[in-house]
């Protein structure tokens, strides 16, 4: 099974082939290109909210398993519906922390993990504060953060509404923004990783 963090630049790399296939193709068809760009962007941001959950998932066994549970992964489990009847059954199970891994994943489902503000508050249950500032701070780039978000935003009017504009024309996108994006969400996710692998070191 992939790794979080290997999932993710393998679907970064196809992002970058999806911006190549653009620059071959614009001169041509240069609607097309543009639909490729967007394609891009949607790709980049679903491997952002993969990476975010799966990375959570990942690591809940070490993290529970270690002694190391609090009041904040007691409530997350509970919100995320393990009622009496299911805490017990895990008792007669042979993998009780897939199970609850399981849960956790579904419940996450719910959410958009593209959100700072969201992904923030899912590595807060480690222990981990402002884990997208601080990536970004460790970037010596305050700007990826924004960066990021403006990605996202823009996956959010193609996947939405298309991607046009209020009066129904196809908002213009831009192949070198495209990318510098995607290199800052790379970045971004770099320094995520590098922050929880040192968080779990210490453990």
């Amino acid at each position: 099974m992939l790794k979080a963090y290997e999932k993710f630049g393998l679907t970064i790399n196809r992002c970058r082939k999806l911006i190549s296939l653009y620059s071959d193709i614009k001169g041509r068809d240069a609607t097309t290109a543009d639909d490729i760009l967007r394609s891009a962007v949607m790709l980049a941001t679903a491997a952002f909210d993969t990476y975010v959950t799966d990375s959570f998932e990942e690591r809940f066994k070490t993290y529970v398993s270690g002694g190391h549970a609090d009041k904040k992964i007691f409530d997350l489990l509970d919100e995320a519906g393990l009622d009496s009847k299911e805490a017990i059954g895990l008792l007669n199970m042979r993998r009780p922390y897939r199970r609850l891994s399981t849960i956790i994943k579904r419940y996450y489902s719910k959410f958009t993990t593209q959100k700072m503000e969201v992904i923030d508050n899912v590595f807060s249950q480690y222990g981990i504060k402002s884990i997208t500032l601080n990536a970004a701070k460790k970037s010596g780039k305050q700007s990826i953060k924004d960066s990021t978000t403006k990605l996202v935003r823009r996956r959010h009017d193609i996947v939405h509404g298309g991607d046009y504009n209020d009066q129904g024309k196809l908002q213009q996108i831009d192949e070198a923004k495209v990318s510098k994006r995607i290199d800052n969400l790379q970045l971004l996710v770099k320094n995520m990783e590098q922050i929880i692998n040192s968080r779990f070191s210490k453990l």
